[in-house]
């Protein structure tokens, strides 16, 4: 049996990775081998692979007084050079089950910055950290439970049920997409 082993961390602030390492998640992008930079170790009998991901917040007291929203101060990275991928005949599912990964990162990031723009007051107090740490956790089982119903991206039927609803979640997070400006609160 083939096992998938796929790493994912969430930080704040800055991360130590490069900046030319760094891949901003863009809707029209879709993760490639020349995006998975690191070296793969030896795995021998099973075929991996590792995407280091990020979802970055920044921002001062200015800017959340003075801000509607907060689509620009958080942003979700795939880091190139920590990331490796095994090659062979598995190679399109891991990159399938990666991008699902790094998409799901995205709706993470719009899910946060909805809950920055509802909970200014705690931002205010110097709260962000809370809010993300409790969100990072809902996602981290999110993302568990992806990879046990997929089996790391290796059941077709529930990939594809999987990309669908990443999907319409990020549908559905529209309005906190890095560019866009949600509607005005009533």
């Amino acid at each position: 049996m083939r096992t998938v082993v796929f790493l994912i961390i969430f930080t704040a602030g800055q991360s130590m990775a490069t900046a030319q390492s760094k891949l901003e998640w863009t809707e029209n992008y879709k993760l490639t081998l020349d995006d998975f930079q690191a070296s793969a170790p030896n795995a021998s009998a099973m075929q991996t692979v590792q995407g280091h991901t990020t979802v970055e917040y920044q921002f001062n007291n200015y800017e959340i007084i003075g801000s509607r929203h907060f689509n620009k101060n958080v942003t979700c990275y795939f880091f190139r050079t920590a990331s490796w991928i095994d090659k062979g005949e598995k190679t399109e599912q891991l990159l399938r089950y990666a991008q699902a990964i790094f998409d799901m990162n995205e709706w993470m990031t719009r899910e946060l910055r909805k809950r920055f723009r509802e909970n200014k007051k705690q931002l205010l107090a110097g709260k962000q950290n809370e809010i993300y740490e409790q969100l990072a956790t809902e996602f981290a089982n999110i993302q568990s439970r992806y990879s046990k119903e997929t089996e790391h991206g290796t059941i077709d039927s529930k990939q594809s049920e999987w990309e669908a609803r990443i999907k319409n979640e990020l549908a559905m997070l529209s309005d906190y997409c890095k560019t866009c400006k949600p509607a005005k609160k009533r």
